[in-house]
């Protein structure tokens, strides 16, 4: 009966992860000591437990990242189970966990997430039997979070999207706005809908948003302390 490597095995699911990513022109994902002792843990116990859910131990995703030392701006978790009497081979068990993965919509999104660059794997045996759990983490840290303003200088309420969701920035007003993921906004004339303007959001820009006599303008300026990180 063929027994896998488990170390190979995690190693082969990054590499598969990472050849998915780039079929799709996404960067590879970097493993991350932390996460992969997140991972760790939990396929442990997953495995000697056998439950199996995202919260089997009273914690989330994100908590288990942070106990290990993951600061983190956003975590996705991918869980696999894989029982076979006949035993495994080493890149087959990697092989069946990825392709389950790529298969489940909700876990394929997390593969294919353009916005991570961390990843945490690990694959442990329940005792007894030929049953592996694989654990998959993704991450994005704390320092890739970012802060912008919406600053309203016109006299009338101008509608934005950012990440799904819809503002109005009230005449003489400023919003701030602090996030994780990448995002464009996207300015709108409240009374027309016409579209002002589209951005990409990065850290420390200001959007200006004035009165002129063809309407409104956009300005975008940037903070002095984002400007010297550059």
């Amino acid at each position: 009966m063929p027994v896998p490597d488990l170390p190979q095995v995690e190693i082969a699911i990054v590499e598969m992860t990472n050849a998915a990513r780039q079929q799709h022109n996404l960067s590879a994902v970097r493993r991350n000591p932390a996460l992969d002792k997140a991972a760790r843990g939990y396929a442990r116990y997953l495995a000697t437990s056998k439950t199996f859910s995202h919260s089997a131990d009273g914690r989330q995703p994100s908590d288990r990242a942070e106990a290990a030392g993951y600061e983190a701006c956003f975590v996705s978790e991918n869980l696999s189970a894989n029982l076979d009497t006949r035993g495994f081979e080493t890149r087959q068990l990697a092989r069946e966990a990825v392709d389950g993965w790529l298969k489940s919509p909700g876990h394929r999104k997390n593969l294919l997430a353009e916005h991570v660059v961390d990843i945490g794997v690990a694959v442990a045996q329940t005792p007894g039997v030929q049953r592996y759990v694989s654990v998959q983490m993704f991450g994005r840290p704390q320092t890739l979070a970012y802060t912008f303003r919406v600053k309203n200088t016109s006299r009338q309420t101008i509608a934005y999207e950012f990440l799904g969701d819809t503002y109005n920035a009230e005449p003489r007003t400023s919003i701030e706005h602090s996030a994780c993921i990448p995002g464009q906004i996207t300015f709108r004339n409240s009374r027309e809908n016409a579209v002002l303007g589209r951005y990409k959001a990065r850290n420390g820009d200001v959007f200006v948003l004035q009165q002129s006599d063809n309407g409104i303008e956009i300005e975008v300026t940037r903070t002095e302390a984002a400007a010297l990180q550059r």
